[in-house]
């Protein structure tokens, strides 16, 4: 590690984690509150329209049965897409930075000519990134006890179970930054780093909504990282998913040491 870059990656990333953290804050809070004042509407309307009952279905990860129960609803607020946009816009602005950020704002020679290894950069980065991240979701969960606080206590979920999905949804994040960082090291340009990630992700969100219609899709779910994400059963019947949560660590450990590899070895010139 290195106490420069440590600092310069906090400078360069406090706007984003506050903005984002704020946000998703504010969404989880503002959902808690609406789910329950307005379930019996929108239990009746998921329930009716089969393309909505199904789009919830493949997010939530869970069949929804004849009654909408109110952990469903519950559950969404941690599923919902633009809590994922949230979360995956900090993984990939701040893990395209080092080294395709660098590169675009031809700073990269400034970097990496500091009495300083590849690697020390790497993993002082990573820091910084898992740090903010942390706090990111450590807001969204503040945001979801804080609406639940304006419900009744016996239609509040558990502390427990909430957290577990936090630290599920942390490992959903850890994936999606890793894959950031292994394609920014790989890449020129900022650019292109971020505009590969989207695609994949959004692949993967797609590729996840058809397995309600396609067998294919279905079987062939285990690729997809959102399979290893699902709040409903964690809030409902209080399971830990210890092995979706350590595929998911798995898969991002690989992609992150793969990441760094690529930047230990390969040649970075801006002009």
């Amino acid at each position: 590690m290195n106490l420069g870059v440590i600092q310069k990656a906090l400078r360069e990333g406090w706007a984003i984690t506050a903005l984002c953290g704020v946000g998703i804050m504010a969404f989880e809070a503002l959902v808690a509150w609406v789910f329950y004042n307005y379930q019996e509407q929108l239990s009746s309307e998921i329930l009716e329209i089969e393309f909505v009952r199904d789009f919830v279905e493949s997010l939530i990860g869970s069949e929804l049965g004849d009654v909408l129960d109110p952990s469903a609803l519950r559950s969404l607020a941690w599923v919902h897409p633009l809590v994922l946009a949230i979360l995956w816009t900090h993984a990939i602005t701040f893990c395209s930075r080092v080294p395709a950020g660098e590169i675009d704002r031809a700073t990269a020679d400034i970097l990496f000519s500091l009495p300083v290894s590849r690697w020390q950069v790497y993993r002082s980065e990573s820091l910084v990134w898992l740090l903010l991240g942390a706090i990111v979701i450590f807001m969204a969960l503040c945001g979801n006890y804080l609406g639940h606080l304006t419900v009744p206590i016996e239609e509040r979920p558990e502390l427990e179970r909430s957290i577990v999905v936090a630290i599920n949804f942390y490992c959903l994040y850890f994936t999606v930054g890793a894959m950031a960082l292994l394609l920014s090291a790989c890449s020129d340009r900022r650019g292109r780093a971020v505009g590969i990630s989207v695609t994949i992700l959004l692949v993967q969100f797609v590729w996840n909504f058809l397995g309600q219609y396609w067998q294919t899709a279905a079987d062939l779910s285990w690729l997809t990282i959102l399979n290893y994400y699902g709040p409903m059963a964690i809030l409902v019947e209080g399971t830990v998913p210890a092995r979706d949560m350590g595929a998911l660590l798995a898969v991002g450990i690989v992609l992150w040491t793969a990441g760094g590899l690529m930047l230990a070895r390969r040649d970075i010139c801006t002009v």
